[in-house]
C-alpha cells in the first residue's frame, strides 16, 4: 500500500526511529511497526495525528500530487480520452434515435397495411390472399403503396 510506503519514508526522512513514532503516538512499538507494515489497520485518527507527527499533509501520505506536472499531463489525457468517448456515444445514442424512429415508422406502415386488409383473407386464406389482396389495394411487387395511403 502505497501510502504506508510514504508514511515510512517520511519518518525516516524526518530521522524518526518507530520507537520516537510510538512513543509520540501512544502506542506499543510493536504496533507501530505492524501499522507501517500493513499488519494493523490505521484509522483516519491515527493518519491525522501521524501526519501532524512528521509536519506532513494527509494527502501527501496518501500519495496525491497537488499540482505535480506528470499529474497535470495525465489529467489532461485522461479528460482529452473522456471527451473523445462522449463524442463517440453522442453519435451512437444519434444513430440508436435514428434506429428507434425507422422502427416506430416502419410499425405505423405495417400497421396500416394490415389494417387495409380483410380480415376474413387473414383467418382463411394466408400469406397467398393477402399478398393478393395488397396487389388489388394497389401494393404492387415494386413495393409502391396505393395513391389513398396515408401516414398521420
Amino acid at each position: 500500500m502505497k501510502y504506508l510506503e510514504n508514511i515510512k519514508a517520511t519518518r525516516k526522512a524526518k530521522g524518526l526511529t518507530q520507537q520516537e513514532m510510538s512513543d509520540k503516538i501512544g502506542m506499543a512499538k510493536n504496533n507501530y511497526g505492524k501499522v507501517e507494515n500493513g499488519q494493523i489497520e490505521l484509522t483516519i485518527n491515527r493518519l491525522y495525528q501521524i501526519a501532524d507527527i512528521l509536519g506532513v499533509s494527509v494527502v501527501s501520505l496518501l500519495g496525491e500530487s497537488t499540482g505535480d506536472a506528470s499529474t497535470l499531463e495525465e489529467l489532461k489525457r485522461d479528460y482529452k480520452k473522456l471527451e473523445s468517448e462522449n463524442r463517440d456515444l453522442k453519435g451512437e445514442l444519434g444513430r440508436a434515435k435514428e434506429t428507434i424512429d425507422l422502427i416506430l415508422l416502419f410499425k405505423k406502415e405495417i400497421s396500416d397495411l394490415v389494417k387495409m386488409v380483410n380480415p376474413e383473407t387473414l383467418k382463411d386464406r394466408g400469406r397467398e390472399a393477402i399478398m393478393e389482396e395488397f396487389k388489388q389495394k394497389g401494393i404492387g411487387n415494386d413495393g409502391s403503396l396505393p395513391s389513398d395511403f396515408k401516414l398521420d
